[in-house]
């Protein structure tokens, strides 16, 4: 419902603030819903609310919560062929759940 109440203040004018944001994010993260937490920051992410610190380390202990750190974290290393950032992780993570969910296509241009 909080979330539903944001996204309307929005529509009529009214952004709401990273602090409010990271506290949506910690009480959804702890009742849970994990899902509604990515739901959430990828809303902060397409409004341009940048993620802080606290953000990130709430959304790496949801992917903790959800079982994938390391999942995302093994695959970054493959990539990047090192550890990558805490935020680094997690917008990756964004990325690639969005895409999972079919949400956005890769076009590959040769």
């Amino acid at each position: 419902i909080a979330f539903d109440v944001c996204r309307y203040l929005e529509e009529h004018g009214f952004s709401s603030s990273l602090i409010s944001f990271n506290t949506l994010i910690h009480v959804v993260q702890k009742s849970d819903q994990v899902p509604l937490v990515w739901k959430i920051y990828e809303h902060m992410i397409q409004n341009r609310t940048y993620p802080n610190e606290v953000t990130i380390r709430t959304m790496i202990s949801a992917l903790c919560k959800e079982g994938h750190l390391q999942k995302y974290v093994d695959i970054l290393d493959q990539i990047h062929g090192k550890r990558c950032s805490p935020s680094v992780i997690v917008n990756t993570s964004l990325i690639l759940k969005i895409l999972e969910e079919g949400r956005m296509k890769i076009v590959w241009y040769y």
